[in-house]
């Protein structure tokens, strides 16, 4: 996602991609799977479409809102629309209502100054079946407590501290903006902080992550509906 200018996401190759995709327990890979094919999908942040790709080989049909001018560019060949611009500064988008199976939030609202604001305003794009996507990072990840224990809380290029974070989330904090939103909380998942080539040691990784979620979440996964 690019929010205030070009981040990593911007430039993810294919080859990082299909490396992401290769472990079920990524939010790439679980994103991929929740939605399902043949869905009508906002994607908040598309960033150069390296997973509107994916979305449009399962015949979904796409929108993408993305803020980078360049990356929209790249994008436009998966999107069936595409809208570029600020979505905290956008009053008025040109989106049908109650339209959406699925609006994603893929690391996108820490990047906001205003995410419960964002949420409200979207909830009007989405079928009243329909599911909001949304993955935070875990600033309670047990990276960012070590460092803290040190007196360090340093940002970064990427990562949990991402220099172009605005919002911070813990899972109890990320369970109360949905709340604070007005949308129910279908399911809560985690993915966790390593990634391997080996696929047995993912299953284990995401095993132990899911029963220590607050330690060892890299990131939270939320699907959430209308009340």
């Amino acid at each position: 996602m690019s929010i205030r200018g070009k981040t990593y996401r911007d430039e993810l190759s294919d080859e990082i991609v299909k490396k992401l995709l290769a472990n079920p327990y990524t939010v790439h890979s679980k994103m991929l799977e929740i939605v399902g094919k043949n869905k009508t999908i906002l994607e908040v942040g598309c960033a150069t479409g390296y997973m509107t790709k994916r979305f449009k080989k399962n015949n979904c049909n796409i929108t993408g809102i993305e803020i980078n001018p360049k990356s929209a560019d790249l994008a436009k060949q998966y999107c069936d629309q595409i809208i570029i611009g600020d979505i905290e500064i956008e009053k008025d988008l040109p989106l049908k209502k109650e339209y959406f199976d699925f609006i994603l939030f893929a690391d996108v609202l820490e990047h906001l100054r205003f995410p419960l604001r964002t949420l409200f305003k979207f909830k009007k794009y989405l079928k009243p079946e329909g599911k909001f996507f949304i993955s935070l990072p875990n600033v309670a990840n047990y990276r960012v407590r070590l460092n803290l224990l040190t007196g360090r809380f340093n940002y970064t290029e990427i990562g949990l501290l991402d220099k172009t974070h605005l919002r911070f989330f813990t899972i109890n904090t990320a369970k109360q903006l949905i709340r604070d939103a007005g949308l129910k909380i279908v399911k809560l998942d985690v993915s966790p902080s390593w990634n391997s080539s080996i696929n047995l040691l993912n299953k284990l990784y995401y095993l132990i992550t899911k029963t220590w979620k607050s330690l060892f979440a890299y990131s939270i996964l939320i699907l959430a509906s209308k009340k």
